[in-house]
């Protein structure tokens, strides 16, 4: 199971809660390490600072590698997306060869269909909402399915062949994105080891900077920042319905514009 945090947070409180968790680990290693340089007076051998920087590159390259899986996914579902507007065009095109009155049900059933896959990127993968629209949307593909049987069956032509092809891609298509769009996200494991990597690296990067006798602790919190930055900006790629980068819908709401009521 995964679980990503923007599902149960906005934005702005998620990037607040990581400062708060990441900033307190910082604090907890420099006051450590403040109190063992006043009680010996002296700075830990070198063996610290090489801790410290093989825990930081650790977590760099977990942060490094998420970044990169997260991406790779967000541009996937952009490209379903115009993958799934080109089927159900190509299927609305090819109902003009079909016998009426069944093209114009097809017609229709597709209108209402392509409404129906834009709302889904205003939905995460923890709202019941998702179940409905999935369940609403392989409705509509078994009615559209039913058209399809009745004018092959009753017109095995080539022609009918093309609008049989044109609608197995757009069924298809949708098993396509609701593995991308609201089961492929970050796993809960990876989750747990960025967090806990980042809270022991900058803890211990606190401790290595009050122990060398550093009395300013602002300058860490710099590190603070652009960890919590980072790992927000993972958040937000990895959840498709909320956050600020969503997955456009620009191609299926210009091919809705194509398809008009009474054509």
């Amino acid at each position: 199971m995964s679980v990503n945090p923007l599902e149960f947070l906005p934005l702005w409180a998620y990037f607040s809660i990581t400062v708060a968790f990441i900033g307190i680990a910082v604090y907890a290693g420099w006051t450590v390490g403040a109190r063992s340089f006043e009680r010996s007076g002296e700075v830990e051998g070198p063996s610290i600072g090489i801790t410290v920087g093989a825990l930081l590159s650790l977590t760099g390259f977990l942060l490094a590698f998420t970044f990169s899986m997260v991406n790779a996914r967000f541009e996937d579902r952009r490209q379903t997306v115009l993958i799934e507007a080109n089927a159900i065009g190509t299927a609305y095109l090819r109902t003009d060869l079909l016998p009426e009155p069944k093209g114009a049900e097809a017609r229709e059933l597709l209108r209402q269909y392509i409404e129906l896959r834009i709302v889904t990127h205003s939905f995460s993968s923890s709202d019941p909402e998702v179940d409905q629209v999935i369940s609403e949307s392989e409705d509509l593909q078994a009615a559209l399915w039913a058209v399809t049987t009745e004018v092959a069956q009753s017109a095995p032509t080539p022609i009918s062949g093309y609008f049989v092809q044109s609608i197995n891609e757009v069924i298809d298509v949708h098993s396509v994105r609701v593995i991308f769009g609201t089961r492929s996200t970050i796993p809960t494991e990876i989750w747990l080891c960025l967090y806990v990597l980042a809270a022991v690296g900058m803890a211990a990067s606190g401790f290595l900077a009050a122990n060398s006798g550093g009395r300013n602790i602002y300058p860490t919190f710099a590190l603070v920042l652009t960890f919590s930055a980072i790992l927000t900006i993972i958040t937000d790629l990895d959840n498709p319905g909320q956050g600020a980068m969503r997955t456009d819908q620009a191609a299926l709401i210009d091919q809705a514009a194509l398809m008009p009521p009474g054509t």
